[in-house]
């Protein structure tokens, strides 16, 4: 009975495969899913090319935009309760919001034009669907506010710092340099991996071509950042018979993921 329930509720909460937006757009904007799910956005220009992208974003990742925003903001916490305290207090300490507010203020009139209209086919969204919106709301019983342009900055600065930013690793530096009086001692205690430590030497890794790069050192070294966590499968080993690349797979796996895959076409 609940699994009845369940496909229903959830079923009627979906964004429809097509749909043509006729409001708050100077030209007709289309879009339309294909059997993965991914949107493809057509319209006459820019301004309602970026309308229908966020409608079509909102149309499938309102709550996740919505907790997003939530944990940049560090509110997570008036929805989650004290589980989400410490992100609260991460965000809030950082100045997620702040920052994103300076960045603003920052921005060219071309990139600001971009993000208000995308914030308007947010909140088109949220408004053509009434009650109607994604499950998690009514599970956690409250309604999303409007979407703003400084939410969208909110969370792409805590992406940024989710990629790069590690209290650690920015306090406990700053407390060794303060109490050391031998910087040549702060340079060594910086270097994270000598390279008589490192698991390949140079000329250990020979590659297809027998050619081989040199390892430097695991910090500072002009070479730290070479592949990341990319690799590359050749077609022969492929199901597809077509060449397979992975960037960054060392984000955290997750469902859903945080990138969002869509098709902008036509704008000008």
């Amino acid at each position: 009975e609940f699994d009845d329930w369940w496909r229903t509720e959830t079923a009627r909460r979906l964004a429809p495969t097509e749909i043509r937006l006729t409001a708050d757009v100077a030209a007709q904007v289309a879009i339309a899913r294909d059997d993965r799910g991914v949107p493809h956005i057509l319209a006459d220009n820019d301004d309602d090319l970026f309308f229908g992208y966020g409608y079509a974003m909102a149309g499938d990742r309102l709550f996740q935009l919505d907790y997003l925003r939530r944990k940049g903001a560090g509110r997570l916490a008036e929805v989650l309760g004290a589980d989400a305290v410490e992100l609260d207090l991460v965000a809030r300490t950082m100045g997620f919001r702040y920052i994103a507010a300076a960045e603003w203020e920052q921005l060219p009139q071309e990139t600001r034009q971009v993000l208000t209209r995308f914030a308007a086919g947010v909140n088109a969204y949220i408004e053509s669907v009434g009650e109607a919106l994604p499950i998690e709301f009514s599970l956690l019983d409250y309604q999303p506010e409007p979407w703003t342009e400084i939410d969208c900055l909110t969370v792409e600065v805590e992406f940024r710092w989710y990629l790069t930013g590690r209290i650690p690793v920015i306090a406990i530096p700053e407390v060794v340099k303060r109490s050391l009086d031998s910087p040549a001692l702060y340079t060594e205690f910086l270097l994270g991996e000598a390279d008589d430590e490192s698991i390949l030497f140079p000329g250990e890794y020979v590659s297809v071509a027998g050619k081989s790069e040199p390892v430097g050192a695991a910090l500072g070294s002009p070479y730290e950042a070479h592949g990341s966590n990319n690799w590359v499968l050749s077609g022969e080993r492929t199901v597809s018979g077509r060449p397979l690349v992975a960037s960054d797979p060392h984000i955290a796996f997750e469902a859903v993921s945080c990138w969002y895959e869509a098709h902008l076409c036509g704008g000008s």
